[in-house]
């Protein structure tokens, strides 16, 4: 027997930054995904196959490594679950009482914040049980992790690509893992767990992708105190890619280091960036696309002041401008690269559409080219753009 699971990427629509200070953020599940099939085996033995490579190790010797550290990760915080005795499955549902299965309540004492550990490069073999305690809420279930399995990931987009293919990914693995353990987990504690791992490997990380992975459309999302709601409203945007990306702990290492001396203006700007998050949010409510739109190009303005802009995201901002059935166009994610998308009016008969001819499709699905320096190569990636629809289809598991 097989289980799979397979979970959306995602994109940042408002709210970059400001959610990692407790701000609330507007993010997307999009209708490219990641799955991860998972074939059991009678030995120790874990095989994880990709486009990325093959990595082979056992429950015993495990060690994280690139290019799988979220995997490896995911599977360490699931077999130190295993070796604690005291884990014992609490539910954080609130009893019997009934809620709307769209929304995820708030919660002031977050049990998915624990001291972070190194980054993956020095990760310990298996993360210590001590923090597991803390980390499963909602799972309904014994977990013991004692054969080994096969794991086979195919993605539907690059890695190099601005997605969430950390998030997504860390998702599925979890997921398909607690399906082959018969393990009952909650959509908050699943997007916690997730989180954790994430920022087991990269130290920083707010979650809002790991959100939009597992609820699927387009989510409401703050870390501290926790909240995510997914919205009932849905839309579609126009995605250029700038040709190069930056690893999000990098693009934050680089505002902390520029902001270091200006405190103050960093906080206004995060609280801006908070604010135009917030009215966003309200405008998928009320689906206010042009106010939307207006909001997004506001925030863009805020990215600018940040120094997150680069002169190929510059020119890829302006071939949307250009374009009038766009309301408004910002870079998504942490900047410095990577993509910008553009809201486009719902009455244009011309979008969303998919330039199939461009080779967009084939950079989102399979090329992990890095930043080639080549100023040509990348003005010819912001010239080609895509449609990303909004999925309304969180992170899904089966047997087959």
């Amino acid at each position: 027997m097989l289980f799979k699971a397979s979970a959306p990427g995602s994109l940042m629509i408002l709210g970059e930054y400001a959610v990692l200070h407790g701000k609330t953020a507007l993010v997307g599940a999009i209708d490219q995904r990641i799955s991860v099939t998972l074939r059991p085996r009678q030995d120790q033995q874990i095989q994880i196959t990709s486009a990325l490579g093959q990595h082979t190790t056992t429950l015993s010797t495990l060690t994280v490594v690139e290019p799988f550290q979220f995997v490896l990760t995911a599977i360490s915080y699931c077999l130190a679950m295993s070796l604690d005795p005291a884990h014992k499955a609490r539910d954080d549902g609130g009893g019997d009482k009934p809620r709307d299965p769209h929304v995820i309540a708030p919660t002031h004492a977050d049990p998915a914040i624990v001291p972070t550990p190194a980054p993956f490069a020095v990760v310990p073999r298996l993360v210590s049980s001590a923090v597991v305690p803390r980390l499963v809420r909602g799972i309904q279930s014994e977990l013991r992790l004692v054969s080994g399995f096969d794991l086979h990931i195919e993605s539907d987009f690059s890695s190099t690509i601005g997605f969430g293919s950390s998030a997504a990914v860390t998702v599925a693995t979890l997921s398909v893992l607690f399906a082959y353990l018969n393990i009952s987990i909650s959509d908050k504690a699943l997007i916690q767990f997730a989180r954790r791992v994430i920022r087991s490997v990269q130290t920083v990380g707010s979650g809002a992708d790991v959100a939009a992975s597992v609820l699927g459309g387009v989510v409401a999302y703050r870390a501290k105190p926790f909240a995510a709601e997914k919205l009932p409203s849905t839309f579609s945007v126009c995605v250029k890619y700038s040709g190069s990306k930056t690893r999000t702990h990098v693009a934050i290492q680089h505002i902390q280091q520029k902001f270091s001396s200006q405190r103050k203006l960093y906080a206004h700007l995060i609280s801006s960036i908070g604010v135009c998050a917030e009215r966003g949010i309200q405008a998928v409510r009320e689906k206010n696309w042009n106010a939307l739109g207006e909001l997004m190009n506001i925030q863009q303005g805020l990215m600018q002041s940040l120094g997150v802009h680069t002169d190929a995201l510059e020119k890829c901002l302006a071939q949307l401008h250009a374009d009038e059935n766009i309301l408004g166009a910002k870079i998504s994610g942490s900047g410095l690269g990577d993509c910008v998308i553009g809201l486009s009016s719902p009455h244009s008969l011309s979008f969303p559409r998919r330039r199939e001819s461009t080779g967009m499709d084939s950079r989102l699905r399979g090329n992990d080219r890095k930043n080639s320096g080549n100023d040509k190569e990348d003005r010819e990636s912001c010239e080609n753009d895509s449609a990303i629809n909004f999925s309304a289809i969180g992170v899904t598991c089966e047997k087959i």
